[in-house]
């Protein structure tokens, strides 16, 4: 027995003296302990006793005094235990101030006994590490702990130092604290840093020596990912969102959707690229998220996570899909409107980038004005575009029709037609009569004809046949959910016995429609309808019913109140709705009220039948009764005593299991329990335990707790429900002595999953009274008989020990193991009272593993500077891939040799591994060597060579005009050319006019390197305008220029103002009111970019004048400098109007008064605008003077729109 690790218990025998009886110690011999810190356990008995006698056994301490029993309130840490003729005498630690002469002394009939023992312990013991150094994660810049436990006499002290260096400086914090049974020393780094990489060094000592613990401590570099690129693409083209993570270790790096936790993996169209760098002390991560043809589903935004045990980092990327405009979710083909209400008719576009919707009517392109109204809204990717349509008298012959929207972007445009019809007034709708009493006529209307408009009322008109100068009309709305549905109205306060006609008509937003027809004649006055029942068969209360019913039918009369009656009965037996007999005394009640629906039944028996009756009256008579049966439950009473069994019992507490036995018709609500130590019942403990209502029917577990142990105690537990507490259930249970603990019970597995480690996995064990300290673990390497195998023949390894010093730790792996063998582990816990068996347990290694075959090594790509290894695992050697060295150099260069290691994921297990290798040389062929590791060591080589491609000058670009002017064109230049493998450093943009080569204009342009679309914005600006102009574009990089890009843009013309106020008129009609009438036809101008409705009238109101009203015209893109306008009689003018002609130099004039005209006469005017280029075409129209009685009125204007 090993008494550094376990109790001591020593077994040795004085012989006493006396009367044949004897104290007998054990041991009986001076103890000395080498450690203190340690438990010790001293037996002494009295022996020789007859039968009915009885010993007192004591424990005297050094100082002569009673060394007491344990007690749980203070927890002592010498107690002693009588049992009988004996006493135990318990250590639970032992230190220094212990040594000394313990004495036993027994009395039996006043006879007393001693025998003494001396307990003595060594001073200095040499330190021992107890477990290996742990440290928290060494993260730079974070607090870095290294932890040391050593044991010792004295305890000893600690030091650290770092290869081989003493740590001093205020970075460095070590604290030494002294526990129960070793010393921990801790060293404390505040902000560890890169350089504090290295092999740390624990030491404890004290004065029999020293000893040593050493470990390599690593650095730890949270991950930090870079600024991710987003991107826009069109649907079906390839995209890659790219993450580069930097850390050490190596970060693992995933990318998810937004708010989702699932990485994303290969799949049909996805792809995830992983390259792996090492730099000095940092470890670059790159992956890729490669979409292979993009489909609206993939545009969302896209989040990278890095982590590695020194930390985790985050960041998002955006992918947008670009698409041509769809119009699918627009809500309908075709819609009505009608004269004098606008409609609204909604088209909805969903696109990438957001298009630009216009609509045309009948093919021709509407804009704002008084008969349409054009407003849209959006989000996201889509954007409604809302049509007001509004109807009136004038332009209802030509305002339904197709109307077209269209949405158009950079990727296309759609159409979608819409039939705007013309609505009309409903049809005659159906009516029916749903019931009939002799003052109501119920009816069920259903529309049978909208006319294209919803139904918004019914119009119903009713009176007595032969009485139709007292009509009643009546409005019933329609709420629009009641579409397509029937509409229930009730004519109330009609006569008895009477014909009635009955007309009703549909309303929508046209007008109303064709009558509906009907009549029927109302019901004589009589009784009331007997009442319908609705309350339940069984009462929920053992005293009382509540008796529930609809309201009846009046009979044409108001109902004056109702009548119960109810009696006990007795069933038929077997018919449970059929009344054998009637065996109580009949209760009437009279409610006098006739719109109560329920009343309660009181008085009654519990368990008991009863049958009722009840009758509605009104001022003609009773109504027939309506019977009910029911049946009231027995009554509550307290609950019975519940089922009370003890499960399982501590030294300190004692579980119990409740279960009701009896509610007494109630739910329990809670149980009273009480206990007491037996012959201590003045010291009674109450305790409720309250029951939640989901508890009913089952037991309810409630432990008693902070109990003595080895005493024996009396429960009593009460069950309570509403009534009250019901009888008492007795029990006694005795808790445990405190004792060691149980063994614990081991769940891992037979087989190990490795063949040099073990993971020993098992279940806290039952702690014997004393909280655990430590868990202790042997194993060793054994032989099993042949057949048998739990079985051990016999051991062949030599013993290894574990202590574990944290008690809730149910975990361990056993390491350095070897493969394909057996071995046998034995685990015990321990407590301050000792240690529990042990617990065994057999288990195998599986057969070791081999180093990896050769891999499988190809080129995917090659370019200048770069080689694309594409590698796949031909054989693991019965274990994981963990990562591939690839070591590679230039041919004829091998003392230039670079080796990378590029770890494998376990996801990847059995999959194809990508890894390229950059910063080569062009032109030049390297040799490449791929080996695989897995925990075993490397594999065979697989060799590989391949050439770099050699350096050429950039292939030609791709150009397009993102927007062209009367003066300028905006190139865009997309990064779209091979490099081969040199950046492209400018790029060189000639152009010049069609006809004029010689006039050629180069510009040198540098490359946009910030660009998120990676393209080169370029503006040619200081054009002619309606000129071709040729372009040629080069991209140049360290060897030159490259490949030309050419294309050919038209400029745009330069735009006059438009017409200052008019929309140029084709056709003027006016007549007077003489009915004379002519036709004008002004000649037409050749453009007119912003044509606006004329706001002056035709007429003038002054015989000598007219005043001039215009809107401010389209200015052509350059500031308007003056109007012009002239004027000339219709009658007497022919040829050039130069007499008017006078200047208006106020640009933002919009209107003038014109005098000297002549009464009753007719004018044209032609008024023009300038810009600083050009005049605009002359807007014309004539106007009118009045004679004095005679007046012109213009009666139609019809505007069409040209565009250049």
């Amino acid at each position: 027995m090993d008494l550094s690790i376990m109790p001591v218990v020593l077994s040795l025998l004085l012989i006493g003296i006396s009367y044949a009886q004897e104290l007998v110690l054990n041991p009986n011999t001076t103890i000395v302990m080498n450690s203190p810190n340690k438990g010790l356990v001293i037996n002494c008995e009295v022996r020789g006793i007859t039968d009915g006698q009885r010993a007192n056994v004591q424990w005297l301490d050094t100082k002569g005094n009673v060394i007491g029993p344990y007690s749980n309130m203070r927890t002592p840490r010498i107690y002693s235990e009588q049992m009988g003729n004996r006493n135990r005498l318990r250590f639970a630690t032992l230190v220094n101030g212990d040594a000394g002469t313990y004495t036993c002394r027994g009395t039996v009939v006043g006879k007393t006994m001693t025998k003494d023992i001396q307990l003595s312990l060594n001073k200095n013991v040499l330190p021992s590490i107890t477990a290996p150094p742990t440290w928290s994660t060494p993260t730079v810049g974070k607090r870095f702990e290294l932890t040391c436990l050593a044991e010792g006499i004295p305890p000893p002290s600690f030091i650290f130092d770092k290869d081989k260096f003493a740590l001093s400086g205020d970075r460095y914090n070590v604290s030494v604290t002294k526990g129960v049974n070793e010393t921990q020393g801790v060293l404390v780094i505040e902000d560890f840093h890169y350089a504090d990489r290295g092999n740390y060094s624990c030491i404890a000592y004290n004065q029999a020596g020293h000893v040593t613990r050493t470990v390599f401590i690593d650095t730890h570099v949270p991950p930090v990912i870079e600024p991710i690129l987003n991107i826009s693409k069109p649907e079906g083209s390839a995209a890659e969102l790219v993450c580069v993570a930097k850390g050490n270790p190596s970060s693992v790096v995933t990318w998810r959707l937004k708010g989702s936790g699932v990485p994303i993996t290969d799949s049909r169209d996805i792809t995830v690229e992983y390259i792996q760098k090492e730099q000095p002390l940092m470890h670059v991560t790159t992956v890729k998220l490669k979409f292979a043809r993009l489909e609206q589903k993939d545009a969302n935004t896209y989040t990278c996570s890095a982590s590695n045990v020194a930390g985790t980092d985050e960041k998002e990327g955006r992918l947008a899909v670009e698409f041509k405009p769809n119009l699918a979710d627009t809500p309908y083909s075709s819609i009505y409107g009608s004269v004098n209400h606008k409609t609204e008719i909604k088209c909805v576009a969903n696109a990438v980038p957001l298009p630009v919707l216009f609509w045309k009517h009948n093919s021709v392109m509407i804009s704002q004005g008084p008969s349409f109204r054009i407003s849209s809204k959006h989000e996201n990717q889509t954007i409604i575009s809302i049509l007001e349509v509004s109807v009136t008298a004038e332009n209802e012959n030509t305002i339904f029709g197709k109307y077209t929207c269209v949405a158009q972007n950079i990727l296309g445009s759609s159409e979608k037609d819409i039939i705007l019809k013309q609505a009309a007034v409903p049809s005659a709708p159906g009516v029916s009569i749903k019931a009939v009493s002799p003052t109501t006529i119920s009816l069920l209307i259903k529309a049978s004809g909208t006319g294209g408009q919803p139904i918004e009322a019914y119009k119903v008109v009713f009176y007595a046949e032969g009485d139709d100068q007292n009509k009643v009309s009546q409005l019933i709305p329609v709420n629009s959910t009641s579409q397509g549905m029937q509409t229930q109205f009730v004519i109330n306060n009609l006569l008895p016995s009477r014909q009635y006609v009955i007309s009703v008509e549909a309303r929508n937003n046209v007008g109303y429609g064709a009558k509906a027809a009907i009549t029927t004649m109302t019901r004589p006055v009589r009784q009331p309808n007997h009442p319908t029942v609705t309350s339940p068969r069984f009462s929920e209360d053992p005293n009382s019913y509540k008796l529930v019913w609809e309201k009846p039918g009046t009979g044409g009369m108001p109902l004056t109140g109702y009548m119960v009656k109810y009696y006990q009965v007795e069933l038929s037996e077997g018919q449970p709705d059929k009344v054998k007999a009637v065996v109580g005394d009949m209760k009437t009640l009279r409610i006098n009220q006739g719109n109560v629906t329920e009343i309660t039944l009181t008085g009654l028996m519990p368990n008991s039948t009863y049958q009722l009756q009840i009758l509605a009256t009104n001022d003609i008579g009773l109504s027939m009764p309506t019977r009910k049966i029911f049946t009231t439950p027995p009554g509550a009473s307290v609950p019975s005593a519940p089922d009370v069994s003890i499960k399982a019992v501590s030294p300190t507490t004692i579980p119990l299991l409740i279960t009701a036995s009896g509610t007494g018709g109630q739910p329990i609500e809670a149980y009273k329990i009480v206990f007491y130590a037996e012959g201590d019942d003045q010291n009674k403990v109450l305790q409720l335990v309250p029951v939640n209502s989901t508890s009913q029917g089952m037991q309810t577990q409630f432990v008693i707790n902070n109990l003595a142990p080895r005493r024996r105690y009396v429960i009593s537990v009460e069950a309570r429900n509403n009534v009250g507490y019901g009888a008492k259930a007795a029990i006694a249970a005795m808790t445990l002595a405190i004792r060691e603990p149980n063994p614990p019970t081991v769940t891992s597995p037979r087989f190990s999953d490795y063949p040099n480690s073990y993971k020993l996995v098992w279940e806290k064990p039952g702690t014997g009274g004393m909280p655990l300290t430590r868990y202790m673990v042997r194993y060793y390497q054994v032989e099993l008989s042949e057949g048998q195998p739990e079985k051990v023949k016999a051991a062949v390894g030599d013993m290894k020990t574990l202590l574990i010093d944290q008690s809730n730790v149910t975990e361990i792996t056993l390491t350095e193991l070897m493969p394909n063998c057996t071995y046998e582990l034995q685990i015990s816990a321990m407590n301050p009272m000792g240690v529990s068996k042990a617990t065994r347990k057999i288990f195998t290694t599986p057969p070791g593993g081999s180093v990896p075959s050769d891999p499988d090594v190809s080129i995917k790509e090659v370019s200048p500077t770069t080689i694309s290894l594409l590698i796949t695992a031909s054989g693991s050697g019965g274990q994981p891939i963990e990562a591939y060295k690839i070591v590679f150099y230039a041919e004829g260069d091998d003392q230039n040799k670079v080796l990378q290691l590029v770890p494998v994921n376990s996801t990847s297990q059995g999959m194809q591994t990508q890894f390229v290798i950059n910063n080569l040389l062009p032109s030049r062929r390297y040799v490449i060597s791929v080996e695989a590791r897995n925990n075993v060591g490397y594999g065979a080589k697989a060799a590989i060579s391949a050439m770099t491609q050699s350096v050429q000058k950039p292939s030609a670009p791709s150009i397009s005009a993102d927007e062209v002017t009367s003066t300028s064109i905006r190139l865009l230049i997309a990064k779209e050319q091979e490099t081969w493998g040199l950046p492209v450093m400018e790029y060189r943009v000639v152009y010049y006019a069609k006809g004029n080569v010689k006039g050629k204009i180069r510009r040198k342009v540098p490359v946009n390197r910030n660009s998120k679309d990676l393209q080169t914005v370029f503006l040619i600006d200081n054009l002619g305008a309606g000129v071709q102009y040729f372009i040629r574009v080069m991209a140049r990089n360290n060897l030159g220029y490259g490949a030309k890009a050419k294309m050919s843009v038209k400029t745009a013309f330069f735009t006059v103002p438009s017409l200052p106020s008019l929309s140029f008129a084709s056709r003027l009609v006016y007549f007077t009111e003489a009915d004379d009438e002519r036709n004008v036809t002004p000649t037409a101008p050749v453009s007119q970019p912003d044509p606006r409705r004329v706001t002056s009238p035709r007429s003038s109101d002054n015989p000598n004048s007219n005043k001039l009203v215009w809107e401010k015209p389209d200015t052509g893109g350059k500031p308007l400098t003056l109007y012009k306008y002239k004027s000339y009689q219709v009658d007497e003018y022919e040829g050039d109007p130069a007499t008017k002609y006078p200047i208006i130099d106020q640009d933002d004039t919009t209107e003038m008064e014109l005098t000297d005209a002549r009464p009753n006469s007719t004018y044209k005017l032609l008024i023009t605008s300038m810009n600083t280029t050009e005049e605009s075409l002359a807007t014309k129209i004539l106007f009118t003077t009045p004679p004095g009685g005679r007046k012109w009125y213009l009666l139609l204007f019809e505007s069409y729109i040209f565009y250049t």
